[in-house]
């Protein structure tokens, strides 16, 4: 398993692919689609071009490129180029070759090109090779793998594996018992798939850490989440 390096771990991932922005790269390259942060001040403006071209390009465009004459960064570009495209195989192909190379590429997040082709799968029903890129995820991550732990137990949900998902996700609770943004996570993650019921149960948790700990701040965050149950 190649060793690559992953600044900034705890960011979160947004869930819609990125657009490109030749005018305004800094807001462009602090999103974390495999970004490190301050990825613009690693990268050159050439580069950053050659990756929005990748990015935009059309189907035939892409078939033209071989991933293997790219750095991890233009490739990252190329995948999501294909994902555009719908064409998910050709995305999380790309994406292995990725998590494959010993670019080791400063201006890359490995860990959340993990996340990127884990997701990417599941939300194509894909679930048992989402799965499999996230137990290499988590083997990869060795003690820092929350955020792997937490998408494998919202899949084995998805999937319909629920006493294997709540035992993920209950593990994971008992390991981080005063997380409190992690468990409302999971509680958002539920409601954006749609399982209201599954969602309540979390937001109930979380709440519960909340209270145990004192922190108030969360609360806004669980009220809106709760209004938007109930209103769907």
């Amino acid at each position: 398993m190649n060793e690559h390096v992953s600044p900034r771990p705890d960011e979160d991932v947004s869930s819609s692919a990125p657009e490109s922005r030749c005018d305004n790269y800094t807001s462009y390259l602090d999103e974390t689609y495999g970004y490190t942060y301050g990825a613009r001040d690693i990268v050159s403006l050439e580069a950053l071009e050659h990756h929005d071209a990748l990015l935009a390009g059309s189907e035939a465009g892409l078939d033209g490129r071989d991933p293997d004459e790219l750095d991890d960064f233009l490739r990252l570009g190329m995948a999501r180029g294909w994902r555009r495209q719908e064409q998910i195989d050709r995305c999380v192909q790309v994406l292995e070759v990725v998590l494959n190379s010993d670019d080791n590429h400063p201006a890359v997040d490995y860990r959340e090109v993990y996340l990127l082709a884990s997701r990417t799968l599941a939300d194509k029903g894909r679930y048992e090779r989402a799965l499999s890129v996230l137990e290499r995820a988590i083997d990869w991550a060795e003690r820092d793998a929350r955020a792997f732990r937490q998408l494998k137990g919202l899949v084995l949900h998805r999937m319909g594996a629920e006493d294997q998902a709540g035992n993920v996700l209950d593990a994971l609770s008992r390991d981080r018992p005063d997380d409190v943004d992690m468990h409302y996570e999971i509680a958002e993650d539920f409601a954006i798939v749609g399982d209201d019921e599954a969602a309540r149960r979390w937001i109930d948790r979380t709440r519960d850490v909340a209270d145990r700990l004192g922190d108030r701040a969360i609360e806004v965050d669980l009220d809106l989440l709760e209004a938007r149950l109930g209103s769907q």
